[in-house]
Parts: C-alpha cells; sequence; structure tokens
C-alpha cells in the first residue's frame, strides 16, 4: 500500500509538471496524451456551460425586451387616453362656453332690440309687433299724432355713380 501510495503521488506531482527528471520518454508521451485529453475534457465542459448561460442570457433578454415593450405599450395606451380625455374635456368646455356665450349674446340682443321679457324697459313706447312702428300711447301714456300720419320714406343716394350704369349709357347710341 505505501508503494501504490508512492506511486500516486509521483504520478500526482509528474501531471502537476514537477519531478520530470526521473521520467522516461515513454512515461511523458504518455502523460503528454492524458493531459491533452484532460484539457480537451475541460474545454468540452467548459463550452458546455457557456452555451448554457448564452442560452439563459437571450431568454433573460428576449423576456425583457417583451416586458419592455408591454409596459411601452401601457405607458402610450394610458398616454392616449389621457391625451384623448383631454381633448374631450376641451371640446366640451368650448361647447359650453360657445353655448353660455351664445345664450348670453342671445339673451343681450333680445334685450336691446325689446324682446323678451323687458322690452318695454329698453323701448317703452313701442307697441309690439302687431302695431307697426307706431307709437304705442298705452304704454307711455303719451300720444304722438303727429308721427302717426308723417311717414318721411327716405332713399339712399350713392355718393359716386355706379360706374356700371355709366359704361352702359356709352355703349348705347344716345339720341
Amino acid at each position: 500500500m505505501k508503494k501504490e501510495t508512492h506511486d500516486l503521488q509521483l504520478s500526482l506531482q509528474r501531471y502537476k509538471g514537477h519531478d520530470l527528471l526521473s521520467a522516461k520518454y515513454e512515461d511523458l508521451d504518455e502523460l503528454e496524451q492524458k493531459l491533452e485529453s484532460s484539457v480537451n475534457k475541460v474545454r468540452a465542459r467548459k463550452f458546455q456551460l457557456l452555451q448554457q448561460q448564452l442560452e439563459n442570457l437571450k431568454r433573460t433578454d428576449k423576456m425583457l425586451e417583451k416586458e419592455n415593450q408591454d409596459i411601452f405599450n401601457w405607458l402610450m395606451s394610458d398616454q392616449m387616453q389621457k391625451h384623448h380625455q383631454a381633448e374631450m374635456d376641451q371640446h366640451q368646455a368650448m361647447t359650453e362656453l360657445k353655448l353660455v356665450g351664445h345664450d348670453h349674446h342671445h339673451d343681450q340682443q333680445q334685450q336691446v332690440l325689446g324682446y323678451g321679457d323687458h322690452h318695454n324697459q329698453f323701448f317703452p313706447f313701442y307697441g309690439g309687433n302687431d302695431q307697426g312702428l307706431q307709437p304705442s300711447s298705452s304704454t307711455t301714456g303719451v300720444d304722438f299724432p303727429f308721427l302717426q300720419h308723417h311717414h318721411h320714406h327716405y332713399q339712399l343716394q350713392p355718393t359716386q355713380p355706379n360706374l356700371q350704369d355709366s359704361a352702359a349709357a356709352t355703349l348705347l347710341p344716345g339720341p
């Protein structure tokens, strides 16, 4: 058993590159072949481990890309919903402003023109549509007889002659 232990220790020392001076050529050739076989096995195992790590990294990369795309889609969807909601809110606000502005403007027009409930406040002498433009003595308590019979019709006269009429007159033969 001592001899086997001693031979194993010598073999290990030779594998480590120690005590090669006492080795024969055949022993060195055998040692070289064993070492090359061991190196090939070590390289194959290293390559196998690197391949497994590479496959794991590729799977992780694909999962992260998918997760990133999902988050991006979710954010864009959320952003689009917020943008759409903001547009809808703005459209609704503008519609409400137009309606409020239109109603307010319409009420002002009716008040100024004498329509609605307050027409007597602005035009107390006006009797309504059925009486025409005649002053109403019932609303003012005053009668204006001179206005009832004297309606003056005015025609607008242009300050410059109509150029088309003068051009037509020059084309027509004169008397």
